[in-house]
């Protein structure tokens, strides 16, 4: 092993899931969208550790893509949690005033990217706090799964490999990513400069932890077309905020 440079030990993936019906159930179409996604991950031959939001279509969809990624090796077992820091509403159940009508443009990508424009720009606010969280708090309850997962990455030894595929909602996913892309500190037009589109079905974002036998972790973000190097202080510090 390489002690400057490090090896890669784990690979945290977080993705929205596969489409879904009127029902808010996994189409035949999604369960397909989620084995291709789960094909293109790359497998490190251990152990996959699923965490999803306890929704049916996103553990379903987080199951297809365990199926694909483990059909590249034998090694290894996939074991599935819930999270409740990985759905946009509190409740599940109750989608309030604001989100019941959040699926009327699904299918117009003009519409579904002012949607998540206008809800990115509620930045610290909710405007039904008891039903889900403000935007930032959402990015702020990804980070802490994440951050959580690169703990775990960097406190084992390097011969444990992992991969983590976090499954959640398009509001919770692009909330992170528009705090975390722009350092914590959003300009709302200059990330749609960035980003002309928003987040499809089984699209996600990776990390990719390595680690070095000195403690000099390096950890890095690629979405699209975009890799960013994390600080972990600070996005432990973004989480405390």
């Amino acid at each position: 092993m390489d002690t400057q440079s490090g090896q890669l030990t784990t690979i945290i993936s977080t993705v929205r899931h596969g489409e879904k019906d009127k029902l808010g159930e996994l189409t035949e179409q999604g369960a397909k969208q989620a084995m291709e996604k789960g094909l293109g991950i790359e497998n490190l031959q251990g152990d996959v550790i699923l965490l999803h939001s306890g929704v049916n279509r996103v553990r379903e969809s987080l199951t297809w893509m365990a199926k694909s990624l483990q059909k590249k090796s034998n090694n290894g077992t996939f074991t599935d949690y819930s999270s409740h820091y990985l759905h946009y509403l509190f409740d599940p159940k109750n989608k309030g005033n604001y989100f019941v009508k959040w699926e009327e443009v699904n299918g117009n990508s003009t519409a579904e990217l002012l949607r998540i424009k206008s809800f990115l720009e509620l930045e610290g606010n909710s405007t039904e706090p008891e039903i889900y969280p403000s935007p930032r708090e959402m990015a702020i309850r990804l980070g802490r799964v994440i951050a959580t997962e690169i703990d775990f990455a960097t406190i084992t030894v390097p011969e444990i490999r992992t991969n983590f595929i976090n499954g959640s909602h398009e509001p919770v996913i692009m909330s992170f990513l528009y705090y975390i892309l722009q350092n914590y500190h959003p300009r709302h037009k200059e990330f749609f400069k960035l980003h002309k589109e928003s987040l499809g079905f089984s699209e996600g974002f990776e990390i990719k932890v390595y680690q070095n036998l000195i403690g000099r972790n390096k950890v890095v973000l690629k979405f699209r077309d975009i890799t960013k190097e994390i600080d972990q202080n600070k996005l432990k510090d973004f989480c405390r905020s």
